[in-house]
Formats: C-alpha cells, structure tokens, sequence
C-alpha cells in the first residue's frame, strides 16, 4: 500500500472517496473500473508531473491490424487527449496529462477516466462499424463477380 501523501496514495484515496473500488494496486498505478471498462491509472516516479489514464483493448486479428490503426488516427485527430497504438493483438488507448503536481491531475482525474471510458467505447463502436461497411463492400464484389 503506497503512503497517503504520495501521489499515487492520493490518487487511491481519491478514487476511493468518489466511490470507485480500485484495485490491484503497484508502485506506478491502480487499475479502476468504470462502467464496463477497466482502467488503469499511472504515476510516472522519475516524472511527477505526468501522469496517465489507459485502457487495453482486444485481441485483433491480425487482418484487423490496419483497420485499428486506421480508427486509432481518427480518434487522435478528433477526441481532445486521447491516443491509441497498436500493439500486437491489442489497442492501448490512453489519455495523457502533464499537471504541476498531484493536486492538478485530482481535478482533472473525474473527466480522465469518463474520457477514456467513452474513448474505449468510440473505438469499438467505430472499429466495428468499419468491419461491418468492409465485410458488406466484401460480399457485393463476390456476388458481383459471380
């Protein structure tokens, strides 16, 4: 269990006040849940003022490897803070803050985590979507060929 004063022990405490249930704890992080999706947020030791919220996402198939990286650009390009790359099987989305210290990131830490939850969801939605549209243009070319 980390110290109360450090940052990663306000975090919990935080976490703990607005009634999320953190768990599994470490030294650099604390994973959460929020709705269905399971969070993890970090400290970062040798950099107090940075500080992140993520998620994992998949497997993929690895046919599906271009298409995440396609939805991973769209949401870089249109959700404020978040990023996603791709990683093997798996999609880390995550949101990123560089705050003065611990006391910053607490006030921002409420709309992280419902930030990074809905981009989970925004990439899912739209990943699936896409497959969708892929497998119908798929379909109408075989029939069109035969």
């Amino acid at each position: 269990m980390p110290d109360k004063e450090s940052p990663l022990g306000r975090i919990l405490e935080y976490l703990a006040e607005e009634g999320f249930r953190p768990s599994d704890e470490d030294d650099r992080g604390v994973d959460v849940t929020h709705g269905d999706v399971n969070l993890r947020v970090r400290v970062d030791p040798g950099d107090p003022e940075f500080f992140t919220i993520s998620a994992l996402i998949g497997p993929y198939e690895e046919d599906d490897r271009a298409m995440c990286l396609e939805v991973a650009s769209d949401l870089a390009n249109t959700k404020k803070v978040l990023k996603a790359g791709v990683d093997g099987d798996m999609v880390r989305l995550s949101a990123e803050f560089f705050v003065p210290d611990v006391d910053a990131f607490l006030k921002v830490l409420g709309r992280g985590i419902r930030q990074t939850s809905h981009g989970v969801d925004w990439f899912v939605g739209r990943f699936q979507e896409r497959k969708e549209a892929s497998e119908g243009e798929a379909t109408a070319t075989a029939e069109s060929v035969s």
